[in-house]
Order: C-alpha cells, then sequence, then structure tokens
C-alpha cells in the first residue's frame, strides 16, 4: 500500500467512525481490512460523499466522473458492500449516507454466509487487527487501556432478558397526578428478547444473518467451540429490507426468530441488543447470539483483548446455597467466569456478572434466580493468566 493510498483509507476510516459512537482506534490493521474490499476509485467517491449529510441519488451522481449506466452498477456496488446505507433503511428511500465502521460496514462483510478468497482473506486480515490489540496487554499500557474505557466510554450494548421477569398477576395503573423529571443519565431497562420480537411480529421486518463473528472465526480454522448454528443473528426494524434486499439475510417469521433464540440458548449464547447508531436512546436493530468463544466482544474479552462494557438490568443471586450440588453447569457456562466452585459450592462474583441469566437455565436444583439490578458492568482487560481461550496465530 503506498503512502498516498494509506492516507486517502485513513480519511475515510475517519468520515466513517463519525456515523456512529464507535472507540475504534484508525490504525494500520484497520486500514489494510478497508484496502481489501474499497476500490481507489470508490475511496475518492465516500471521502467526497462525507458525512454532511444524506444525498439523493442524482447529488451522489454530482460526485463522480460517470455516465448514468456507469454510476448505477457503481453505486450498487457500494450498497452490496456495506459502504453506504440509504437514510432510512427503507427500500423506496433516495437518501443515502455513508456507513459506520462498527457496528455496520464490518459485520456486513461476512453475514451474508459466503467463503469466497475475499471473505476468506477478510476474515484473516480481522484476525490480524484484533491480534494487533492484544499486543497492547502489558502493564503499564493495559492500566491505561482499563482506565479510559472503564471510566470514559458509556456502552453501546445492552444485555437482553429471554423472559419477561415480571410478576404475574394483572397490571393496575395508578395516577399520581404529579410531572416526574427523569435524569438525563437514567439507565433504560432492556425489553425481554420476546418483546422485542414481538413488537415486530407480522410487519415483514425481521431478518436472519449469519453471524459475522463465527464466519471470522470459523475463517481463521477457529470454529466456535459451543457449536451455535452459524445463522443466529436477528435485525429487526426498517434496517431488515437494506439487509435481505442486497443479500446480507434473509426475511424470517416471529416463530423462526423466536426459534433460533432457543436453539442458541440451549447452546450457551447470551442475547445482546444492538441499537441504531450504537447509541441506546435510539431504536433497537438487532439481536445478536453471542457466546463467550467467538463474539468479538465477549470472545476477546476472554482472549485477553478487550476490555468489556455492557448495558445490564439483572444480577444472578443465589436463593439457597446449601441446596447447591456443585455440579459445576453455571460455572461451565458463564460467559465471562463471574462463578467459581468453593466447598462443592457455586460463589458468584456480582461484580462480574452481566446478568445473561445462563447460570438460572443450567441450574438443576433451580437455586439461581435473576435479581433486577439495572447497572452499566464494566469488565477490565484481563491478564494472561485470566484468559479463558487462547487467540490462535493467523497466518
Amino acid at each position: 500500500m503506498t503512502p498516498a493510498r494509506r492516507d486517502k483509507l485513513k480519511t475515510l476510516a475517519g468520515l466513517m467512525k463519525k456515523q456512529n459512537r464507535s472507540s475504534l482506534p484508525v490504525t494500520g490493521p484497520l486500514l489494510d481490512c478497508i484496502d481489501l474490499v474499497v476500490t481507489p476509485d470508490e475511496t475518492e467517491f465516500l471521502i467526497r460523499l462525507g458525512t454532511d449529510g444524506p444525498v439523493t441519488y442524482e447529488e451522489a451522481l454530482g460526485l463522480i466522473a460517470k455516465s448514468a449506466e456507469e454510476f448505477r452498477r457503481f453505486f450498487d456496488t457500494l450498497l452490496k458492500k456495506g459502504l453506504i446505507w440509504p437514510r432510512h433503511f427503507d427500500p423506496d428511500e433516495n437518501r443515502f449516507v455513508l456507513a459506520p465502521i462498527v457496528v455496520g460496514w464490518f459485520e456486513l462483510q461476512l453475514c451474508g454466509g459466503r467463503e469466497t478468497a475475499r471473505e476468506k482473506a477478510f476474515a484473516r486480515h480481522l484476525e490480524h487487527l484484533f491480534q494487533s490489540w492484544k499486543r497492547y496487554n502489558f502493564f503499564p499500557l493495559r492500566n491505561l487501556q482499563n482506565y479510559y474505557f472503564l471510566n470514559k466510554v458509556t456502552p453501546n450494548q445492552s444485555i437482553a432478558a429471554v423472559a419477561s421477569h415480571t410478576r404475574s398477576g394483572t397490571a393496575r395503573k395508578i395516577e399520581v397526578k404529579k410531572t416526574v423529571t427523569l435524569p438525563l443519565d437514567r439507565i433504560y431497562t432492556a425489553r425481554s428478547v420476546r418483546n422485542l420480537i414481538e413488537q415486530h411480529s407480522g410487519k415483514g421486518d425481521i431478518a436472519l444473518m449469519h453471524c459475522f463473528c463465527r464466519q471470522w472465526r470459523k475463517m481463521v480454522d477457529d470454529p466456535c467451540r459451543f457449536e451455535l448454528p452459524a445463522e443466529s443473528c436477528i435485525t429487526i426494524g426498517p434496517v431488515t429490507h437494506y439487509i435481505v434486499r442486497y443479500g446480507f439475510g434473509r426475511f424470517i417469521s416471529k416463530e423462526e426468530a423466536l426459534a433460533v433464540i432457543n436453539e442458541a440458548r440451549k447452546a450457551g449464547a447470551v442475547q445482546t441488543v444492538f441499537y441504531e447508531k450504537d447509541e441506546m436512546r435510539r431504536p433497537e436493530i438487532g439481536i445478536c447470539n453471542c457466546c463467550p468463544d467467538c463474539c468479538g466482544l465477549l470472545g476477546s474479552y476472554n482472549r485477553g483483548t478487550i476490555p468489556l462494557l455492557f448495558k445490564s438490568d439483572y444480577v444472578a443471586r443465589v436463593t439457597n446455597s446449601e441446596a447447591c450440588v456443585g455440579c459445576g453447569q453455571c460455572e461451565a457456562f458463564c460467559p465471562v467466569n463471574a462463578i467459581s466452585l468453593g466447598d462443592d459450592r457455586a460463589i458468584f462474583n456480582g461484580i462480574k456478572c452481566i446478568g445473561c441469566g445462563q447460570c438460572a437455565d443450567r441450574c438443576p436444583e433451580e437455586i439461581i434466580r435473576m435479581q433486577l439490578d439495572e447497572r452499566v458492568v464494566r469488565l477490565p482487560l484481563l491478564r494472561k493468566s485470566e484468559q479463558r481461550f487462547q487467540q490462535k496465530t493467523c497466518n
């Protein structure tokens, strides 16, 4: 890559970063990922497109010297590569914006399930990118990373409950006849997975994609240890029309979506909710069935690559420790090692618990309950001795 090309890609990466709240650093390995997919011609156009606001198709045509037919094919390719998006993901939308890197363009490179030479090369580049981050896991840089991520960064994703965890009975509405002002930094309770799916039932806006992370791990010869299904990422809302139209996924019914979630849950998955522009005040756009091994968040945390930051609504509590039989199921399926066995009894670390409920699902004695506890979970970068999985070297 020439210095001029690298400068162009760095400019483009900086513009794409502005499209959401991503804290992804622009480094050489990241530019290598973009260089693999984006041609010089496309790079120039996307830089001109910029971030000033959505443009119409006609305005976009004026940004590059191409005939109408050439530009139609060119523009369609950019949409299929996930580099530009309709502003509201409407299939009839005629205004477009530059895509963000994460969550956005990155995930769309592998979620279509294809395993061509380009997808495999992208997976190898992605592995090099994550390995480059792991090289900074040493004192004192580890401490600096922990301080920044755990004190200066706010969560972009939340852990979703599979069940609503509400008490049975008839709901009542009580009017207090008083105006209540909520603080701006209020933590919003994530709706249950079932409620999110029910909300979109019958609207034709639920889609299923291959898991970006699982495809990545598979193509670097490090497949999922939890053997979760390849198709396990669910999109909801208007984004699904873009996802299906350009070949990233397929429409599914409410029943199919719940079946995917149940199957993934049984295999050990955690349901993570993603939001538009990575802002939790915006609408939900996706439900990922994440595992402690493959996930770019959970798996990378367990490999000592990144700290972990989640919004959570629940914490696990043992209701009767004397009834614990020490089977170890809760320990085996906890995605962040928040549970250990001592004297044949489960010992919980409430500070590390992300509230996913896997331990409650696994407990044969049914002595673990999920207690409402809205909070932000901040887990520091693991030392080498604490890592759950080793990251393979990618050649």
